[in-house]
């Protein structure tokens, strides 16, 4: 335009001052334009009344007609002037109809200074980006709905860019990204940005934004902004290659208040030079409930937390020092389905990339397990030091009238190939009878305890070092030689041998279905072999010791499961007519052993018979014999016949 008027200039200068005209009649017209392959075409400019002196070339009222598809009226207003000595071009633009919206422009340049103004009124955002399309590629499935309004004010020399100002308002924006699963609903936006063109191609950006409402996921976060808005106060400098961000301030009252320095590398690889965070004292349940919640899985088991209490939480790093820090101040959190919960947590937690003098230190009055399982108060004290994890001090953790107890507790090169570790514990005796009122079982006795001598994780394998011992239903149960390959992926392999010592069988069949059974029972399950969980081998044997000085009896129901291991007629025609009639039952000794060799169980029991084997060998009237006549099963068809017995 200013090389247009330059033309009239020229054309019209005769002699400086001698001459001047008023009211003529100017039309300049172009058949086709074409701008990046966009056809505009039957352009015309055309001034009734241009006016010219030697001072000053104006038209107050001129129009410019253009067909093309892009914008929504052919005919657009404009006025121009031009003063030749201080060489000051104004130009205007009046109403230009656009996807449903228009656009006012002011221009005007001094010289080789010049700024400018874009009003932008109500455009339609869906149109808008159809006409984007038209000279940028974008990805096909983005779409975008609703209206905004804004201004850009820019100022420049010749043509390079000094500075823009926009002020933005959107209502009710939607936005969709398919392929990247990013969506955004009925989102509202207040922008005001300033941005400076500073040497060396540096851009220099300040502002605000507020999104005052609306829905947004990306990147797999969640934001809902409907109670209180969300503000970004903004202050970076980009260049080529890099981006400083002096602070980047993120509030929503009573919500969040986190600030963030730091310079990071554009290039190749993307490289974080230095790193700062700090979150304000905050309440956690807004944290949670307005950002955490929103980026967990529905499969999450804390996806569905009740919160109370504070947060505060830094973050610090540089290429060869790294620290994080978390402050808790008396959470109490509990699970919406009652499977854990916790009271008056408080303490802090901190990470160091190579320091240990920075120790994590929590403590609890309370919390539950699985609704029921009530443990007492209690403190953890540990070094996070890089990527290992140390125990500083014995914990201790009370449940019931007993306790867990971890002696030491180590692990290192955690995330990598070569991850190892190890521990040592304890199970201070638990009464069974609070463990079994709690889980609403019947009534049980005796306690459950047991040591863990050495659990170490090296190579993908844990091996337990010595014997791990559990005293449980008034016996003992041994494990030796443990290892467990893999324990992290899919197919986890463990080998065991375990010695089973003079378990109560009353209070074992009590907690069952099963039936009632009066005696000890011994045995072991010797070079025991899991794949993912699945017995591929084993050999064990399980019956009354031969120094067990407990009473055997043995209720009806229990024998007619027991005789269902062995399939069906496994009670003698004599015993048979007699079980209708007794409750419970007299027996010398009982048990059962199975030895598992490519899916198949070889069967045996307590004493041979001409045709097969004893699974209860009858005692004093009234007696009973429970007889095994099948020596091989199959392992799964034994599998379904356990899981026929009542609850097994």
């Amino acid at each position: 335009m200013k090389l247009l008027l330059l033309i009239l200039f020229f054309y019209f200068y005769i002699s400086s001052s001698l001459f001047a005209f008023e009211n003529l009649h100017f039309k300049f017209k172009i058949a086709e334009l074409n701008v990046s392959q966009q056809d505009f075409k039957n352009i015309k400019l055309e001034c009734k009344n241009l006016k010219y002196t030697a001072e000053v070339i104006t038209c107050p009222n001129a129009y410019l007609h253009i067909n093309s598809d892009i914008i929504d009226k052919p005919i657009i207003k404009l006025s121009f002037s031009y003063h030749p000595k201080t060489e000051r071009l104004k130009f205007n633009i009046k109403q230009l109809a656009i996807a449903s919206g228009q656009i006012d422009i002011q221009a005007q340049s001094i010289k080789n200074n010049w700024q400018a103004k874009f009003n932008v009124h109500n455009i339609e955002s869906k149109k808008l980006l159809n006409i984007i399309q038209k000279f940028i590629e974008l990805p096909s499935d983005l779409t975008l709905a609703g209206r905004s309004s804004f201004t850009i004010k820019a100022t420049g020399y010749d043509s390079n860019l000094h500075q823009i100002t926009i002020d933005a308002t959107t209502n009710k924006f939607n936005f969709s990204h398919a392929k990247q699963s990013n969506i955004g609903e009925n989102i509202s936006i207040r922008l005001k940005l300033n941005i400076n063109l500073q040497e060396s191609n540096q851009l220099k950006i300040q502002g605000l934004i507020r999104i005052i409402n609306g829905e947004i996921y990306i990147n797999s976060i969640y934001l809902n902004i409907n109670k209180q808005p969300l503000d970004t106060i903004i202050n970076l400098t980009w260049q080529p290659k890099k981006l400083k961000i002096h602070n980047l301030h993120l509030i929503q009252k009573n919500i969040l208040d986190l600030q963030t320095q730091a310079n990071l590398k554009l290039e190749d690889k993307f490289t974080i030079d230095t790193l700062s965070l700090q979150l304000k004292q905050t309440s956690i349940k807004g944290l949670y409930d307005n950002y955490i919640q929103g980026m967990l899985g529905e499969e999450s088991m804390f996806n569905q937390l009740k919160l109370q209490g504070k947060i505060k939480a830094q973050l610090n790093w540089q290429p060869n020092k790294r620290y994080a820090l978390v402050k808790l101040y008396n959470i109490n959190l509990e699970d919406q389905k009652k499977r854990f919960g916790v009271n008056k947590l408080h303490g802090k937690i901190q990470w160091h990339s190579h320091s240990s003098k920075y120790a994590s230190h929590l403590y609890w009055s309370k919390a539950y397990l699985a609704s029921s399982i009530k443990l007492g108060s209690s403190q953890l004290r540990a070094s996070l030091v890089k990527n290992k994890i140390k125990l500083l001090a014995p914990f201790y953790q009370p449940i019931f009238d007993g306790a867990i107890q971890i002696q030491q507790f180590d692990i290192n090169n955690i995330g990598m190939e070569n991850m190892n570790g190890r521990l040592r514990g304890e199970i201070k005796p638990i009464s069974l009878s609070k463990i079994s009122t709690a889980l609403e079982l019947p009534k049980l006795n005796g306690n459950i305890s047991g040591k863990i001598p050495w659990l170490n994780y090296r190579n993908k394998t844990i091996n337990i070092g010595g014997r791990l011992k559990m005293r449980v239903f008034d016996g003992e149960i041994v494990a030796s030689n443990l290892t467990i390959k893999n324990p992290f992926d899919n197919i986890p392999e463990l080998k065991t041998n375990i010695k089973i010592n003079k378990l109560n069988l009353k209070t074992l069949t009590n907690i069952t279905d099963f039936g009632e059974i009066q005696g000890q029972l011994s045995g072991y399950v010797r070079k025991l072999h899991l794949m993912n969980w699945q017995p591929v081998s084993f050999d064990a044997h399980l019956a009354n010791p031969l120094d067990d000085a407990i009473r055997h009896r043995i209720s009806q129901k229990a024998i007619q499961n027991l005789s269902n291991l062995s399939g069906n007629l496994a009670v003698n025609i004599f015993s048979n007519s007699i079980l209708k009639v007794f409750e419970n039952f007299y027996y010398q000794r009982l048990g059962w052993g199975c030895r598992l060799i490519k899916t198949i169980c070889y069967m045996s029991g307590v004493g041979a018979t001409k045709k097969g084997y004893y699974i209860i060998k009858g005692g004093r009237l009234p007696r009973i014999d429970v007889i095994g006549y099948n020596k091989s099963v199959d392992w799964k068809i034994l599998l379904n016949r356990l899981k026929n017995i009542n609850n097994f």
